[in-house]
């Protein structure tokens, strides 16, 4: 035998990926800037925020746009302007953010969408309903 065998130890995955505490750093989606204490290191978002900011993320994500993401994530909104009725322009919207959230398994639902449109952009605002935490509201810009 040119090499010794050696006899791989037997790994949990489940188990060590429950164990792995996933940080993520604080985002003020008003300036676009990570915030920073004093000391300047980055402050931490709680697990609640870290979620409503992956959903703000993903909602203005173009779908098939990255190739670092799944074609999972992500919206279909590029054809939007081409909409000549604004009922299906909000029906589109709906379902495009809806499949998008819903893909995270803390997702459970996202319900009561309105919108505001303005010259060059539109907000879209609706609730979030996570498995286990309280229900957010969060409003997402879309700039033309």
């Amino acid at each position: 035998m040119l090499y010794p065998e050696i006899k791989l130890p037997t790994l949990n995955a489940a188990a060590q990926v429950e164990q792995f505490k996933k940080i993520s750093p604080a985002f003020d989606w008003l300036t676009g800037e990570f915030i920073f204490d004093k000391a300047g290191r980055m402050v931490e978002a709680d697990p609640s925020t870290t979620l409503e900011n992956w959903c703000l993320k993903v909602s203005q994500t173009e779908r098939f746009s990255r190739l670092c993401y799944s074609d999972k994530i992500g919206v279909e909104l590029r054809g939007l302007p081409q909409v000549k009725s604004i009922e299906r322009a909000r029906a589109q919207v709906i379902r495009t953010i809806s499949e998008a959230l819903l893909v995270h398994r803390q997702v459970q639902c996202v319900k009561n969408f309105s919108f505001r449109a303005e010259a060059d952009y539109a907000l879209a605002t609706f609730d979030i309903k996570f498995k286990n935490r309280e229900e957010r509201r969060v409003t997402v810009p879309f700039f033309n």
